[in-house]
């Protein structure tokens, strides 16, 4: 998973890479007071991530080097979840609804960008003792939350 992330390191990637603010620097009350279609989303929402946070995959990396001979590890929830429900996450806690801002745009979309990329990190469990517990609707509301 590639999406690691911790929330005070880039701030507003949110806003930078999710949807994109006009004007960036908005404040959730700001937000909340939002005219429909001032935000767009660009390309696919459609495609599913397994969500993951920072520091619980920090606290894995850390167990793969308390052992006594290198191993490989997937690191990831192994839970999928769309861009579009990540959208709605973030929208919803602020008590929107995405639809009324979000704006898709088929031009944009990268041809190359895969569908759905999830991981199986039983391995992680089984020789580490270690399982994320931050799943995708709180990573989605503590990135929102970090930025302001």
């Amino acid at each position: 998973p590639h999406h690691l992330q911790a929330p005070r390191a880039r701030p507003r990637r949110l806003c930078d890479q999710v949807v994109s603010l006009r004007p960036r620097h908005l404040h959730l009350e700001h937000l909340a007071r939002m005219q429909p279609g001032c935000v767009h989303q660009h390309g696919r929402i459609d495609v599913r991530r397994d969500w993951g946070w920072a520091s619980e995959y920090v606290e894995a990396m850390w167990r793969m080097l308390q052992q006594d001979e290198p191993d490989d590890f997937v690191v990831a929830t192994g839970q999928t979840s769309s861009l579009e429900d990540f959208v709605a996450v973030c929208f919803s806690h602020l008590g929107l609804d995405w639809r009324d801002y979000v704006v898709l745009s088929p031009a944009l979309r990268r041809p190359a960008d895969l569908e759905v990329s999830q991981a199986n990190p039983t391995r992680s469990y089984e020789k580490l003792g270690w399982r994320a517990s931050i799943r995708m609707p709180n990573v989605a509301i503590r990135m929102l939350e970090s930025q302001y």
